[in-house]
């Protein structure tokens, strides 16, 4: 991923700030290594992770390698680490063998898990060694991509009738009575009824009920003042092959069995398929009731 959009050199309220641990791999070496990630929200609370396998250090160190001096060092900095801070270059570390780089700020409310995302792009020890691969992780796909995977197999399906189903801008503006514009995210529109479609393809609840909330109040919102009544949201949810465990994917299904009952009953059609292409279906069907 590229984190450069997300980041800003500038002091900024609205800005989180993270840094890296390095640990200094020598004596007389001026060579420091990256071994944690530091995150403070804007709240002031901080989240630290620290590398938890030890081979890429090992492989790197040779004969130098302490691994129970590297783990005590990281423990200590851990536990002084829970605490609330001002900013992160107030911070001071309890060894100099540690040193923290210099901060920078970053966006992260638009990042579902800042530190997690922060940790692949700068943490590299476990790349370091030819050691046996790791099990693949589940990834999670964010409403751009659900949306332009779906869209592209309605416009092969419906030809040139997609036009009328897709809106086009994406959007549409709400004028406040204090004269105010307002972006309503708006997808799909028909000739009785408003849509979205929505990522559900998280392992986290959070995060999908989050897309679920942001879509209903917007299309609430949009049938209101088009006075579309129709409403509806297409969820493109996990499966069982995507790495997603069986109990998270459980937990996940649980909540979203009940938000389809409360959705329906407000007047909100709810589709939920894993696959795109029975999505792209179901808003194809959505479109011919609705047009």
């Amino acid at each position: 991923m590229n984190l450069q959009p997300l980041l800003n050199d500038e002091s900024n309220v609205r800005f989180s700030e993270w840094a890296n641990i390095q640990l200094k791999i020598g004596e007389l070496s001026p060579e420091y290594l990256n071994v944690g990630v530091l995150f403070r929200n804007v709240d002031g609370n901080i989240q630290s992770r620290f590398v938890q396998d030890f081979s890429g250090l090992e492989c790197l160190l040779g004969a130098d390698f302490n691994e129970d001096l590297i783990k005590e060092m990281l423990n200590i900095t851990s536990t002084a680490l829970q605490t609330r801070s001002a900013t992160l270059s107030d911070i001071i570390l309890p060894t100099p063998s540690l040193r923290i780089t210099q901060p920078s700020s970053i966006q992260a409310d638009l990042m579902d898990d800042p530190i997690g995302l922060l940790w692949d792009e700068t943490i590299t020890l476990d790349n370091c060694c030819d050691i046996a691969p790791k099990e693949e992780k589940f990834k999670h796909i964010n409403n751009a991509d659900v949306r332009k995977i779906v869209f592209d197999i309605l416009k092969n399906k419906m030809g040139v009738d997609a036009d009328w189903v897709l809106n086009q801008e994406k959007s549409l503006q709400l004028e406040t009575e204090s004269n105010r514009t307002i972006q309503l995210d708006v997808p799909l529109v028909t000739g009785s009824a408003v849509g979205s479609v929505v990522s559900g393809w998280y392992a986290n609840w959070s995060s999908v009920e989050r897309n679920l909330t942001h879509g209903v109040m917007d299309i609430n919102a949009a049938s209101h003042y088009s006075k579309k009544p129709g409403q509806a949201i297409f969820l493109q949810r996990p499966e069982n092959t995507s790495k997603i465990s069986p109990k998270e994917l459980n937990q996940i299904d649980e909540k979203l069995d009940v938000m389809s009952h409360k959705l329906k009953a407000s007047g909100v059609n709810f589709f939920m398929e894993h696959e795109p292409e029975l999505l792209a279906e179901d808003i194809e069907r959505w479109a011919h009731d609705t047009q």
